[in-house]
C-alpha cells in the first residue's frame, strides 16, 4: 500500500507492530566455544616475549 505522500506512508509503515513470526538465529554459533572449553584469563599462558 503506497500513499501519494511519502512522509504519510513511511508513518503508517513505522506504526505497525513487528511480526510475531520472526525469531533471530544465534550468528554463527559452530564458530562460539562451549563454555567447557573456554579457560579463565589466570588459567591461560601468557604469549612469548619476541626481541
Amino acid at each position: 500500500m503506497m500513499l501519494e505522500d511519502p512522509h504519510a506512508y513511511i508513518k503508517a509503515v513505522m506504526q505497525e507492530p513487528p511480526s510475531l513470526n520472526f525469531v533471530p538465529e544465534p550468528v554463527y554459533p559452530e564458530f562460539m566455544p562451549l563454555e567447557g572449553n573456554v579457560l579463565p584469563a589466570e588459567d591461560q599462558p601468557l604469549p612469548a616475549i619476541v626481541s
